[in-house]
């Protein structure tokens, strides 16, 4: 299942944070076992160049006029003199920075050493019978999961996270569902896991986040 639309698909992805935009526009938490934080705003620079910013329904008025007054270029490209901004307000700003992928129809079939599935969507790589990798769904429902990942510190750098992590993605996309990647902007070992697991890049976001003093 390929889903084009690149707003749909950060959609869903909130979804699976339990976050949903209401009747106005704004995001509102939605009941579920493990919710994710809901920040004040986040600005979304798609991978096809669109972009949108979003505010959570508590946001005040101030942040959002402050917000929409830039641009989502601006604010994910220079941080720095939105965050300067908002801190003129007389509040401290959270910032983070994350990018999100999805693994592709068709994915390279996975070689030895071998790959053990050990529950629903959860799989580890097994060398000489030590599990030296795993993958499993940090999130998931009906529609989507997305990708956690952990790598014996003995046995990095050598491949087995790459391997076990597109067993997962084809487990998941087998299943009919969409199967995403993120990391955080500063995470160089991540992005370098994407660059080699080859998954399709679909937004980049910035969430400010407002803590009151």
């Amino acid at each position: 299942m390929t889903v084009a639309d690149p707003a749909h698909l950060w959609r869903v992805q909130l979804a699976l944070e339990c976050k949903a935009f209401d009747r106005a526009g704004r995001l509102m938490p939605v009941p579920c076992a493990h919710p994710d934080p809901l920040p004040t705003g986040y600005a979304v620079r798609y991978a096809d160049g669109s972009t949108e910013i979003a505010f959570a329904a508590t946001a005040p008025e101030w942040f959002v006029q402050q917000v929409s007054r830039a641009s989502v270029d601006e604010v994910v490209n220079r941080p720095e003199s939105m965050i300067q901004r908002l801190r003129d307000g007389g509040d401290q700003v959270v910032v983070d920075h994350f990018h999100t992928y999805s693994f592709d129809d068709a994915l390279p079939s996975v070689q030895p050493p071998a790959i053990v599935r050990e529950g629903p969507e959860a799989y580890a790589c097994i060398l000489a019978g030590q599990r030296v990798a795993g993958a499993s769904s940090s999130r998931s429902d009906d529609v989507a999961a997305e990708l956690w990942i952990e790598t014996d510190p003995d046995h990095r750098r050598r491949g087995y996270a790459t391997k076990v992590a597109r067993a997962w993605g084809a487990g998941v996309r087998e299943a009919g569902k969409i199967a995403f990647y993120s990391h955080r902007h500063d995470n160089t070992a991540s992005a370098a896991l994407a660059r080699r697991l080859g998954v399709r890049p679909l937004f980049e976001i910035i969430a400010l986040d407002l803590a009151h003093s």
